[in-house]
């Protein structure tokens, strides 16, 4: 079965994710945030499910709004 990948643009990725732009080029520059393709030199374009999933990531704890994810503490 073939799938349709949906690609956004790194300003429609900032505001799922209610970040700002240049947020998204730091997560990137720190091998941070949701994953991403390049298209030729200067195209960056987010998959819209690779977004949805680091949202509900964020959402559940898992990463902190900052990009890093969220280690467990040792009890």
């Amino acid at each position: 079965m073939n799938e349709c990948m949906v690609f956004v643009s790194p300003k429609m990725a900032a505001l799922f994710l209610r970040v700002h732009v240049s947020t998204l080029t730091v997560w990137r520059r720190k091998g941070l945030g949701p994953s991403y393709m390049e298209f030729g030199l200067n195209t960056i374009r987010y998959k819209l499910d690779s977004v949805a999933v680091f949202l509900r990531m964020i959402d559940l704890g898992l990463i902190s709004e900052s990009g890093e994810p969220i280690e467990e503490s040792e009890s």
